[in-house]
């Protein structure tokens, strides 16, 4: 992937960052606005790295979104299994309450593990070797430059928040 490609990513990652920033309470992004921006970004990028047909990119987008609503639906299943884990620690459960929550995160865990793999090997059918390998690449590097720029923008907080106070 050619270099101005990532940097032109970087930059409307930023830009949406600084435009959102204010509403961020907390170094992770829960903001769905965020969230949803990044992904939106992610997709057409990855479409356009992949050089999808029409027809092509339409399957391919709908697939994955089914993909991240049942990977969003697991997910939120897990935080409130954390959450219950949590509350339940701090009350002094029995073992065997803990035990059934923390068997049932790992059964999530699990699910979603098994639902990535079949979700990537169901992508055979719809793009060629060459794509999917693209398509890994692709996630791996994006998600590293994701990290990368809020970790960056992290330290960049904490040196102003040292500043003013």
């Amino acid at each position: 992937m050619n270099r101005r490609l990532w940097k032109s990513i970087q930059l409307i990652v930023v830009l949406v960052l600084v435009e959102t920033v204010p509403s961020l309470s907390q170094p992770r992004f829960e903001n769905a606005d965020i969230r949803k921006r990044i992904e939106e970004i992610r997709r057409f990028k990855l479409l356009d790295y992949l050089d999808l047909e029409e027809e092509q990119a339409v399957r391919f987008v709908t697939r994955e979104k089914n993909f991240s609503k049942e990977e969003k639906r697991r997910e939120e299943e897990r935080n409130k299994i954390i959450t219950q884990l949590k509350k339940a620690v701090e009350q002094g459960s029995s073992e065997d309450e803990l035990k059934t929550l923390i068997d049932r995160y790992t059964t999530i865990g699990k699910e979603m593990t098994e639902a990535r793999l079949a979700y990537f090997r169901s992508l055979g059918d719809l793009l060629t070797v060459e794509q999917q390998a693209k398509y890994l690449l692709f996630e791996k590097k994006f998600k590293d430059e994701i990290r990368r720029i809020i970790r960056k923008w992290q330290m960049e907080r904490r040196k102003r928040q040292k500043m003013n106070h």
